[in-house]
C-alpha cells in the first residue's frame, strides 16, 4: 500500500471545503457587485445619500462577510500546511531510515513534502479554489452583455491555456528538490572544512570554491526560472489589460447596451475583471503547481511497512485541528446571509423585483446570433426576415414596457416612501433604456420599409410604425 495515500485523501477533502468556502466568495462578491450597480444607477438619477444607505450597507455586509469566510479559508490551509511539512514529515524521514534509504533518495522525499507543503499554504492554492467558480461567473456573463461575455471568455480561455501549459511536469519541474541538495551538499563541504583548524588562507579561498561548485546549478536554474517567470506575468498582465480596455469599449456597444444600465455595465465589466485576475494568479504560479505534482509522484512511490501477516502498517499521525476554521468559515456565512436579510426587510429592498427586471431584461429579448447581425449590418438575410424580427422585438419591448408601468402603479399605492423613491427610479431608468432601443428599431424598420414602399408597382401594406404613447409616457 502507498504510504501517503491515506493522506492524500484527506488533503483533497480539505481543498474541497475551502472550494465551498471560496464559492461563499464568489457569491457575496456578486452580492457587492449587484449592489454597486443600484448605487450607480439611483445616484445618475440625482437620488440623495440617504436614498443609497440601504445599498452602501447590502456592501458593506457583503465585503466584511467575504473578508472572515476568507480568513477562515486561509487558516484552513496554512494549517493543512504545517500538518504537511511537520506531522507527514516526521513519518517520511522515520519510513526512510527504517528502509535504509541513501542520503540522496531521502533529501528527495523530504523536499517532496516541503515543496507539497508551500504550495497547500500558497496564494496559489486559493486561486485554484476559485477559478471553477470564476468559470462559472464568466459563463453566465453570456445571458447579460454579449460582448463582455466574448472578451472575457476569449482572454480566460488564453489565462487557461497558458496556466494548464505551465502545470506541466517538465524536466524543470523534476528538479524541485535542488535547492535541498545543493544545501545538504554545500554543508556537507563546510563540515569536511572544519576538521582542518589552522589552515591556510589559500585553503579556505578552495573550500569556498567548492561550495560555490555546489550552488551554481541551483544558481543556473533559479535565475532561468525567475526569468520565465518574468515574461510570463508580463504575458498575463497584457492579457488582463487587454481583456480589460475590450470590455471597457465593448460595454456600450452592441445591441445588449441599450438592454443594461450603466451601473449594470459597470459591474458586469468589474466582476470580470475579477474573474480573470484569480486565473491569471494560477497561469503565472503554474510552474509551482508543476513542482507541487512531481513531488507528489515522488511521495507516491513510497511503499508502506507490512507486518508478519502482510498487512499495511500505517505510521500513526495526528490529524490537524480543524474545528475552529470549519466553525467560523460556516458562522461567518450564516451570520452574512441573516445580516443580509435583516436590511432587506429592515429597508424592504425590492430584491424580488431587480431580480425580475434583470431577468426579463435578458431572457425575453435576449438577440440571437441571426438578429444581432441582422441589426448591424446591411441586411444579408433579407428585408422581410429583418422586418419580421424587429417586428417580434418590438412588440417584445412593448409588452415589458406595459409591465413597468404596472409595477409603477403599484408601487404608488404603496404606503412607504423611501423604498418607493428608489423602486420608481429603476422603473424609469429601465424604461429609458427600453423607449431607446424602440426608438432604433422603428428608425430601422423605417429605413427597411421605405425602399419597399417606393418600389414601383408592390402592393404590400405595411404598417406604420409609430412609438405608443406608453412608451414616451414617464412611469415615475
Amino acid at each position: 500500500m502507498r504510504l501517503c495515500q491515506p493522506y492524500f485523501r484527506a488533503l483533497a477533502r480539505n481543498f474541497a471545503v475551502v472550494s465551498l468556502l471560496s464559492g461563499v466568495m464568489m457569491a457575496l462578491a456578486l452580492v457587492a457587485a449587484a449592489a454597486l450597480a443600484q448605487i450607480i444607477d439611483a445616484r445618475l438619477a440625482h437620488a440623495t445619500v440617504a436614498e443609497l444607505l440601504p445599498h452602501l450597507a447590502v456592501i458593506a455586509i457583503a465585503v466584511a462577510g467575504a473578508m472572515l469566510v476568507r480568513l477562515a479559508r486561509d487558516t484552513l490551509l496554512n494549517r493543512r500546511r504545517i500538518w504537511l511539512e511537520h506531522d507527514l514529515g516526521e513519518a517520511i524521514v522515520a519510513h526512510e531510515l527504517w528502509l535504509g534509504a541513501d542520503n540522496r533518495h531521502r533529501l528527495r522525499s523530504r523536499a517532496a513534502v516541503s515543496t507539497l507543503a508551500r504550495f497547500t499554504g500558497s496564494p496559489l492554492a486559493a486561486a485554484l479554489a476559485e477559478a471553477p467558480w470564476a468559470l462559472f461567473v464568466v459563463a453566465g456573463l453570456w445571458s447579460i452583455h454579449l460582448n463582455i461575455a466574448v472578451v472575457a471568455s476569449v482572454a480566460l480561455l488564453l489565462l487557461f491555456a497558458l496556466a494548464v501549459f505551465g502545470s506541466r511536469v517538465t524536466d524543470t519541474a523534476l528538479q524541485f528538490d535542488l535547492a535541498t541538495t545543493a544545501d545538504a551538499n554545500g554543508q556537507s563541504v563546510l563540515q569536511r572544512a572544519y576538521a582542518h583548524t589552522g589552515a591556510s588562507v589559500d585553503h579556505a579561498r578552495q573550500v569556498a570554491a567548492q561550495w560555490e561548485s555546489t550552488q551554481r546549478a541551483h544558481m543556473a536554474v533559479t535565475y532561468r526560472g525567475l526569468q520565465r517567470q518574468g515574461l510570463r506575468q508580463a504575458f498575463v498582465h497584457l492579457i488582463v489589460a487587454t481583456a480589460t480596455g475590450a470590455m471597457a469599449f465593448a460595454a456600450g456597444s452592441g445591441t445588449d447596451a441599450a438592454k443594461v444600465s450603466t451601473g449594470g455595465l459597470v459591474a458586469t465589466c468589474l466582476v470580470a475583471f475579477c474573474a480573470l485576475l484569480v486565473v491569471s494568479q494560477w497561469a503565472i504560479d503554474a510552474p509551482i503547481v508543476a513542482r507541487a505534482r512531481a513531488a507528489r509522484r515522488q511521495l507516491a512511490t513510497l511503499r508502506a511497512a507490512r507486518t508478519r501477516a502482510g498487512e499495511a502498517r500505517l505510521p500513526v499521525i495526528a490529524r490537524p485541528d480543524l474545528r475552529a476554521p470549519l466553525a467560523a468559515g460556516f458562522f461567518a456565512t450564516a451570520a452574512t446571509a441573516a445580516a443580509l436579510t435583516a436590511a432587506v426587510v429592515h429597508w424592504q429592498l425590492p430584491v424580488g423585483w431587480i431580480l425580475r427586471e434583470r431577468l426579463a431584461m435578458v431572457t425575453p429579448t435576449l438577440p440571437t446570433a441571426r438578429e444581432a447581425f441582422a441589426f448591424s449590418s446591411a441586411s444579408p438575410l433579407g428585408d422581410a426576415d429583418e422586418i419580421k424580427n424587429l417586428g417580434a422585438q418590438l412588440a417584445g419591448y412593448r409588452m415589458r414596457l406595459t409591465e413597468l408601468q404596472h409595477d409603477a402603479e403599484k408601487l404608488g399605492r404603496t404606503d412607504t416612501v423611501e423604498p418607493q423613491a428608489n423602486s420608481l427610479r429603476a422603473i424609469e431608468a429601465s424604461a429609458s433604456a427600453l423607449t431607446a432601443s424602440m426608438h432604433a428599431i422603428i428608425g430601422r424598420l423605417a429605413e427597411l420599409e421605405r425602399p419597399v414602399a417606393d418600389a414601383p408597382g408592390t402592393s404590400v401594406a405595411t404598417s406604420p410604425r409609430t412609438l405608443p404613447p406608453s412608451a414616451a409616457k414617464d412611469v415615475s
